[in-house]
């Protein structure tokens, strides 16, 4: 659900969040485009991102006892993170 929201497309959330962190208002102590409060706040949330995709692979795996179950989360996830990551470093 993270991802889709930083992936730029403006996925389940309906918003964008990197362009929420750009047009901050200067009363919540950042002013409108600071580069790093977008860049900063996107590589968090897509580490957050990267972290429930790895309990996911986890779980998967202690749940079938199969060592390469990550392949089937890769593969579902892997095209959002890809996106999440590219949007990011675009803002960047």
């Amino acid at each position: 659900m993270i991802a889709s929201a930083i992936d730029g497309q403006s996925g389940m959330l309906g918003c964008d969040l990197l362009k929420i962190l750009y047009d901050s208002d200067v009363k919540d102590g950042y002013y409108t485009g600071v580069r790093d409060q977008v860049t900063n706040g996107g590589g968090y949330l897509l580490s957050l991102v990267h972290m429930g995709v790895m309990v996911e692979s986890t779980f998967a795996s202690l749940k079938t006892g199969d060592t390469g179950a990550w392949t089937t989360v890769q593969a579902e996830f892997g095209g959002t993170l890809a996106a999440a990551a590219q949007n990011v470093q675009a803002w960047d």
